[in-house]
């Protein structure tokens, strides 16, 4: 060899060179997890969307069972109180018949 020409020597590898090396021989794999973790973020943001769809069913379903029980107590609560009336009015005419066939007095 002549003096003159230089000695093939390896060049000195940096850490940005090993790293932009490493990521070239992965990029593919590198691909693959960025695609399945953008995949399960797509299936998560519809599932969330679907549960809140059935949350806010379920909710208006609620809202109309308890608002149907509520009337329906109001309205058996009413009856009830008619029917205790009545009965209390059955009362009164009673005592007002045994007073006026056997007066207080007159026994």
């Amino acid at each position: 060899m002549d003096e003159t020409t230089p000695s093939p020597t390896l060049p000195a590898s940096t850490p940005t060179d090993t790293f932009l090396g490493k990521l070239k021989e992965q990029s593919f794999s590198i691909l693959v997890m960025v695609a399945v973790v953008y995949y399960q973020h797509t299936l998560w943001q519809a599932d969330r969307a679907r549960l809140e769809l059935d949350l806010t069913r379920k909710d208006s379903i609620l809202t109309a069972v308890v608002e149907a029980e509520r009337t329906r107590l109001v309205e058996r609560e009413k009856y009830l109180i008619g029917q205790r009336d009545q009965f209390i009015d059955m009362l009164k005419e009673q005592a007002a018949v045994c007073r006026m066939k056997h007066p207080l007095g007159s026994e």
